[in-house]
């Protein structure tokens, strides 16, 4: 019981984090343009066009030519790095879909954003009580990694302090692991 609460609170300090852009925009300029990148095995994948960051920097929100709810090169830097873990592999994607939302143009018509600000937080407890013990260290690289990526010009960190900015009613995260659905699959 201690682990999961040490692991949520660690989480759900990292997507507060990635809330107030702490950090945001040196680790967003970092981000590689290259178009290959490196999984933890080793091998190197041959990601063209949409799939590196450099052919999917023309808009704010970008391409998802899969309508998978994230772009094309995060699809990319999740496949690469992330996809040995399932649990792992299952919060990046979560991560990148909550995150994404958040520089979407037709979320930032909207008023108040604080709903969607508050889902984050409840995708970073679920993502915490999904993955065991011996992946949270890959967990906070992933989320990180993926927050870098989707924020990795200038214009989308912008239209992320924007979407921070208009979230008017959020006091406290308060999130809870009972809404979490399990694990996609087991480890």
């Amino acid at each position: 019981m201690k682990r999961n609460s040490l692991a949520r609170g660690a989480v759900a300090f990292v997507f507060t984090c990635s809330l107030a852009a702490c950090g945001g925009s040196s680790s967003a300029s970092t981000q590689s343009a290259s178009s290959g990148s490196t999984s933890n095995s080793g091998s190197t994948s041959s990601a063209s066009g949409t799939y590196t960051p450099a052919g999917n920097a023309a808009t704010v929100e970008g391409i998802d030519s899969a309508s998978r709810g994230y772009r094309d090169d995060v699809q990319q830097l999740i496949d690469d790095k992330y996809s040995a873990v399932p649990a792992v592999k299952a919060a990046a994607e979560s991560a990148a879909r909550v995150l994404q939302t958040s520089i979407r143009s037709s979320t930032l018509s909207i008023a108040d954003t604080s709903s969607f600000v508050i889902a984050e937080g409840q995708a970073g407890t679920c993502a915490a009580v999904n993955v065991s013990e011996e992946h949270e260290r890959e967990l906070f690289e992933a989320i990180n990694a993926v927050y870098a990526r989707t924020f990795n010009t200038d214009a989308r960190l912008a239209a992320r302090r924007q979407f921070i900015a208009h979230a008017t009613n959020v006091t406290v995260l308060d999130a809870d692991p009972s809404a979490c659905a399990p694990a996609r699959a087991a480890q």
